[in-house]
């Protein structure tokens, strides 16, 4: 998928592994999300606009 995530980061927080990954919406916008896994299952811890820095990477990585 050509706006598909991609993880940018790996934390370690109270026991449980959190990936940060970010992508961007079919309307352009640039989201952070951080997720983690649990028993199998997806959980977004939180999502919100991400910042320049990330969008460039994401950018980076989608060879754009």
């Amino acid at each position: 998928m050509w706006n598909g995530p991609v993880e940018i980061d790996y934390q370690f927080i109270d026991g449980e592994e959190r990936f940060v990954a970010v992508g961007m919406t079919g309307a352009g916008r640039f989201l952070a999300i951080i997720w983690t896994d649990r028993e199998g299952l997806i959980r977004v811890v939180t999502a919100f606009d991400s910042p320049d820095d990330d969008q460039a990477v994401y950018l980076s990585e989608r060879g754009l």
